[in-house]
């Protein structure tokens, strides 16, 4: 036998059964999860999502799977929080999570650190990149938008939605959505 020599075991052969072992059971995981992930995205009858441009200062977004499409802007002012200050334009990005929320928000902005006793920044001025993680990770983008959709059975479904996400402040009233110092939007 190929395995026992002399009554000892021939290590060599194991070392490389473990490793084929390995390398095709990785090699299966690996295809069952972009299988799951393409079979996840590529829902029948769904268009994938996509950004066109309307005009000079415009693209559209629309999201199929979610059912909504919203106008945004293709660069907005910049956010230099360093001593600079200097205005400058960014593009604006589009973020999509498996959940169902939709980031809008700047491709990046600048930061350093702020020193509270002495008044100033002291740390470099770094340029801060946003990712889906980062904005994950942040929650309600400081720079942008975090569109969340979801289905509500009626009128008070949607008020207390809206009241455990933003507040007691804000109120629905008939078809339109009532928020202190903002324009009310429809939500049908």
């Amino acid at each position: 036998m190929a395995f026992l020599t002399q009554g000892k075991t021939n290590w060599k052969y194991i070392l490389i059964v473990l490793i084929l072992a390995i390398i095709v059971g990785g090699g299966i995981l690996i295809y069952q999860h972009r299988w799951l992930l393409e079979k996840e995205t590529k829902m029948p009858g769904i268009e994938a999502s996509k950004v066109i441009s309307l005009n000079e200062t415009w693209n559209k977004y629309t999201n199929h799977k979610l059912g909504f499409s919203i106008n945004i802007p293709k660069n907005v002012t910049g956010v230099n929080r360093c001593e600079s200050f200097n205005k400058f334009l960014v593009p604006v990005k589009v973020f999509e999570d498996e959940i169902g929320i939709v980031y809008i928000s700047h491709e990046y902005y600048y930061d350093a650190e702020w020193d509270n006793e002495l008044g100033k920044f002291t740390g470099p001025c770094e340029k801060i990149t946003y990712s889906l993680e980062s904005l994950r990770n942040e929650g309600e983008p400081f720079l942008g938008w975090a569109i969340m959709v979801k289905t509500v059975e009626n009128n008070s479904d949607l008020n207390n939605f809206i009241k455990e996400r933003f507040g007691s402040a804000i109120s629905m009233v008939g078809w339109y959505v009532e928020v202190p110092n903002l324009v009310a939007f429809s939500y049908d």
